[in-house]
């Protein structure tokens, strides 16, 4: 069923809408065993809207990007249309260190043409890499939930 909105002709007309669920898997992680990996997402016309909650057992971090992969459709490699999203909890997943401090925030993007999510730091906008993640210093059992908005491709 189409829904016309101001108006009846084609350009007025949504008839693109989805909801569903994706698997959520962590990149850059060695060995990395999950407790709970769930992801859902709504897709209104071009425009996703994902949310990715993992609990992470255990797992040791590699010398690259951290990111999240698998999500449900490619982003857009169209200019000045990259998605992004924030971090809504993360009790250490994405720092390695012991010290509570506003330079351990982190955002996250959708690059162009991609299915993943990829994660740095705040103040400053370097990369977060997976060893610099509490896994990277041994840590266990960390829990990440993030949520994205972004343009399909």
């Amino acid at each position: 069923m189409a829904v016309y909105v101001g108006g009846t002709g084609d350009a007025n007309k949504f008839d693109d809408f989805e909801e569903g669920t994706f698997t959520p898997v962590v990149a850059s992680i060695a060995s990395p065993s999950y407790t709970v990996q769930a992801g859902r997402y709504t897709k209104m016309g071009h425009m996703v809207h994902a949310q990715a909650y993992i609990l992470m057992a255990s797992g040791g971090g590699l010398g690259a990007i951290f990111s999240i992969a698998g999500l449900p459709f490619t982003s857009t490699s169209a200019d000045y249309k990259n998605g992004g999203g924030y971090v809504i909890y993360d009790n250490g997943f994405l720092d390695g260190s012991n010290a509570t401090s506003a330079l351990n925030s982190s955002t996250c993007w959708v690059p162009g043409n991609a299915t993943n999510i990829r994660f740095y730091t705040r103040h400053d906008g370097d990369s977060i890499y997976a060893n610099a993640t509490a896994f990277g210093t041994g840590a266990n059992n960390r829990y990440l939930v993030v949520q994205v908005q972004y343009e399909a491709a």
